[in-house]
Parts: structure tokens; sequence; C-alpha cells
């Protein structure tokens, strides 16, 4: 499961030349889940990644048993970048 291996990946440096992140959340309904999620994305957050885009799943219904939805995809990108701007776009 990602959300167990994101603590690690973070704290070894493997995101120091990333530029962009996709992330696919998947909480199974677990709070702890939710929680270690949430506890990941402050730590992307404090490295410069600043979240660009999400979407949930569109197949995904919430219902009153389940307080969480399950699933959705988030778009990281690191801002603390100086891009290069081709010639071509002035």
């Amino acid at each position: 499961m990602v959300v167990l291996g994101l603590p690690i990946w973070i704290e070894s440096g493997v995101f120091d030349n990333v530029i962009q992140l996709h992330i696919r959340l998947e909480s199974n309904n677990n709070e702890e889940i939710v929680r270690k999620y949430g506890q990941s994305l402050k730590a992307l957050y404090r490295k410069g990644f600043r979240l660009i885009n999400y979407a949930m799943d569109a197949c995904e219904v919430r219902n009153s048993n389940q307080p969480y939805l399950h699933r959705a995809d988030l778009l990281l990108q690191k801002q603390d970048l100086e891009l290069e701007v081709s010639p071509i776009c002035g």
C-alpha cells in the first residue's frame, strides 16, 4: 500500500529532484489510512509540493455508512523552482 511507503520515500530524499507527483489515494474507509495520507501530504508540502489538481473517483458514491470517499487522484507540483522559459514563449 502506497501510504505506508510515502513517509520512507519522503525522508529518504527520493523526491528532491521530482517536479510533479501523482498520488492515488485509496483509504478503504479506514480512518488511520486517511490520517497517514494527511501526514504524508503535510511532509510533501514542507518539501515545496503544492496541490495543483485533484479528482475524486467519479464511479464512487458515498453513503451514510462510509464517512470518506475511498479513492482520489492528486497532482502535486514543486513550487520552489525557477523554471526556464523557452525563448519561443517570450
